[in-house]
């Protein structure tokens, strides 16, 4: 948007632009058009998500079943030393999964903040140039409007002197 001191026939020109409110030049907006071949795709039937769902539950339930079959046929036949070692791996594992890539998520979640911050700014600036290079142009316009008024013609001026 334009500063209020813009003067507003530079608003109102008969392009496209103008109707926007924007200077010639100015980048809008734009706007996907689909053709009647490009339609949105359909949503998935609810008999599928129900039955993937219920395909997920048997699985991971299988899983938990599973190990617990394992735990009670064999965990009675480990030493006390494979014992200790599976809860020492069970606690490196914890430690891994919640201090490394909890905070590897954390840190790649506040990369992406800063990036689109940075880029906000970015585009910000460049509205703002803009708008600035739209105001000179202006400015431009009106001193070249007004010394066009107040200077005489060239037909009026005295002929230069010979250089010869």
């Amino acid at each position: 948007m334009l500063p209020a001191f813009v003067r507003k026939s530079l608003q109102n020109t008969a392009t496209p632009d103008g109707a926007l409110g924007l200077p010639p030049g100015f980048p809008r907006a734009t706007f996907k058009i689909q053709s009647p071949e490009e339609k949105d795709p359909h949503p998935v039937p609810d008999w599928i998500v129900w039955t993937s769902q219920r395909l997920v539950e048997v699985f991971v339930g299988g899983t938990i079943a599973a190990s617990t079959f394992v735990i009670f046929v064999f965990g009675t036949y480990l030493e006390p030393k494979q014992v200790w070692a599976t809860h020492a791996a069970t606690a490196v594992g914890c430690v891994v999964n919640v201090g490394l890539f909890e905070s590897l998520k954390c840190i790649v979640v506040a990369c992406v903040a800063l990036v689109k911050d940075e880029t906000l700014k970015r585009q910000a600036e460049i509205a703002a140039r803009k708008a600035r290079m739209a105001l000179k142009a202006q400015r431009l316009q009106d001193r070249t409007r007004h010394r066009r008024q107040v200077d005489p013609g060239p037909e009026s001026l005295p002929p230069p002197p010979f250089m010869g």
